[in-house]
This record gives C-alpha cells, sequence and structure tokens, in this order.
C-alpha cells in the first residue's frame, strides 16, 4: 500500500491527499485582472514540506491537482497520506521541476 488514512487531529503533512481542496484557478496569467480568478475545490496533494509546515514557516500550501487517483479508503474521503518511500519519491521530482537552473548555453567541464 502506498498511503494511509491518518486520524482527522493530525496535523498536514507533504504528500497529504485531500477532498475538496479550495484551489484557485486562472485561465491565463494577468496579474491586473484578478476577476478572471476562480476558487475551485478539488482533490490536491501537498507539496510543500512537512517540516515547512511543522514549523509554522509558510502561511500557505502549494498543491497539485490530482487526477485519476485510487477512491480513498476513508468513509469521510477527508484525506489519505502517501508513505516513505514514495513521499520521498514525490518530493525529489518536485525539486527537480522546480529547482533546475537555466544556463544560456552549456558549459565545459574542467
Amino acid at each position: 500500500m502506498i498511503y494511509s488514512n491518518p486520524k482527522i487531529d493530525e496535523p498536514l503533512d507533504q504528500g497529504d491527499l485531500l477532498d475538496d481542496c479550495p484551489m484557485v484557478t486562472v485561465a491565463e496569467h494577468a496579474p491586473d485582472r484578478l476577476e478572471q480568478a476562480q476558487l475551485d475545490f478539488r482533490r490536491g496533494i501537498i507539496l510543500t514540506q512537512t517540516c515547512d509546515i511543522s514549523n509554522d514557516k509558510v502561511d500557505r500550501f502549494i498543491v497539485a491537482e490530482v487526477f485519476d487517483v485510487q477512491t480513498l479508503r476513508s468513509a469521510d474521503k477527508r484525506r489519505a497520506r502517501l508513505l516513505t518511500p514514495y513521499r520521498e519519491h514525490l518530493a525529489k521530482h518536485f525539486a527537480d521541476t522546480y529547482s533546475r537552473i537555466g544556463l544560456p548555453q552549456p558549459y565545459e567541464t574542467i
């Protein structure tokens, strides 16, 4: 099994799957047109690191919408939690995507 069902009173963690997670969507990047932003409630997964959440270093979470996910086992379908090593796998791939540095041209190694 790759996920567990945390108790309702457990704090949120990276890798938690949330039903009815509030998400803001925009049709196009237009900072001067905030009226286009829409609030939707969808299934999402928390990408923010657990250490930042538990140490109150963030006011907002980075979440991604989840598509075609297996139905959660809990009766209230509140959330599920990715288990190790799947959570670390998710974190690594998220970091690989957002921590790349774009160089103007390839460089030579010595």
